[in-house]
């Protein structure tokens, strides 16, 4: 096992799924690597049927708004549709043939809830996923400004969110380097992962780049890039991505 950060991921067989912390999910694989995006959202959780692998189980939160929601997507064909389970969002759900589980709220707090086993379950076909290759221009994301919540191409003009590096081995890796257009990004601005690893800065960090570097220097550091270049064939990136966190998150 290798420590790298994420909200989600999941392992099967010589298939790795994960969501990185700007939830942009990526897919690694023998048959070809890419990422998929929802755009808008935070990625909760990402698992996969237990009848059907190629069929990710996606869920979270729109950032617009408060409710949650979980989406099928296959791999394969890329056919995706919203889940409903007893006329609500099949959050957290997991599948096998006829057996729906999801995670039902009960209480005042997000994630007081059970596991309920669902009577009826409604797939509404969408188009909300965006599948990007390797290299491909940069989506459109939206992340908070303010209180209020704006669309935005990443690398335009007017984008106020920090833009995501190209894939590895797309020939773009520079863009993880502190650019001239890269400014510090206003403390009530922080995107919600942002404040979170913030909660662990001690003394001698420069900001949350530093933060994650030491937080998992110990258990990952070297170890986890020759996992990472050995995995994927490219380098991780994680020095320059550290002094670009650091200068658009500093403390």
């Amino acid at each position: 096992m290798a420590i790298h950060p994420t909200r989600a991921g999941v392992v099967l067989g010589d298939r790795m799924v994960y969501a990185d912390l700007e939830n942009l999910i990526h897919v690694r694989q023998p048959a070809g690597d890419f990422a998929i995006e929802l755009p808008g959202a935070f990625i909760y959780r990402v698992s996969y049927r237990a009848d059907a692998p190629d069929k990710l189980l996606i869920s979270g939160q729109w950032q617009t708004e408060t409710d949650v929601f979980a989406i099928e997507y296959d791999l394969e064909t890329g056919e995706q549709a919203l889940l409903e389970s007893d006329g609500l969002p099949a959050y957290k759900c997991t599948i096998l043939d006829d057996q729906v589980l999801y995670a039902l709220r009960i209480g005042e707090h997000f994630e007081e809830r059970r596991i309920n086993e669902s009577t009826s379950l409604l797939r509404r076909p969408v188009n909300t996923i965006v599948r990007l290759q390797p290299g491909q221009v940069q989506p459109i994301v939206t992340q908070p400004t303010g209180g209020r919540s704006r669309r935005v191409r990443t690398g335009s003009e007017d984008a106020t969110t920090m833009p995501r590096g190209a894939p590895p081995g797309s020939g773009e890796e520079n863009h993880d380097h502190a650019g001239p257009d890269d400014v510090p990004v206003s403390r009530d601005e922080w995107p919600l992962w942002a404040k979170t690893i913030a909660r662990l800065a001690a003394s001698e960090d420069r900001g949350v780049g530093d933060t994650i570097a030491r937080t998992i220097g110990p258990v990952g550091g070297d170890a986890f890039k020759e996992w990472y270049a050995a995995l994927t064939g490219h380098p991780c990136g994680c020095d320059v991505r550290q002094e670009r966190l650091n200068t658009l998150y500093a403390y």
